[in-house]
């Protein structure tokens, strides 16, 4: 008989098989790729598909660069980087998952309208705190 837990409503079935959706959100920070190694050393699945997201406000890069073109460099540069990153995590871990980013006034807000929108089971995330 299978248990049910409240935060865990939503599954994506492929094959029969129950998959959980795992929402990390991550920025450049240490704090993050901790949350994200703990997740894979205490938490990981066979099955888990993780959803890497990076959430930013541009005023996050614009106050290091008063150029547009290099504001807009330098972004593509981090945003190559931190996918990069993780990605090579994913694989390395044997996990399917995506890396996704998008500008946002509010990256909490993001947070939780992306988590609804893949259906997350859980949300694991660092803290500076």
């Amino acid at each position: 008989m299978d248990r049910c837990f409240p935060f865990r409503k939503y599954f994506i079935r492929i094959n029969g098989s129950e998959r959980r959706v795992v929402l990390i959100p991550v920025d450049i920070s240490e704090h993050s790729e901790r949350a994200f190694l703990w997740y894979i050393k205490h938490s990981k699945k066979r099955n888990d598909y993780v959803v890497v997201y990076f959430a930013y406000e541009e005023e996050f890069f614009s106050s290091k660069y008063q150029e547009t073109h290099s504001l807009q460099d330098h972004i593509d540069r981090e945003l190559e980087a931190l996918q990069n990153k993780y990605v090579f995590y994913l694989k390395n871990a044997k996990l399917n998952g995506q890396f996704v980013s998008s500008v946002s006034k509010n990256p909490g807000d993001s947070i939780i309208d992306l988590s609804v929108k893949m259906g997350a089971d859980y949300i694991v995330m660092g803290s500076r705190g």
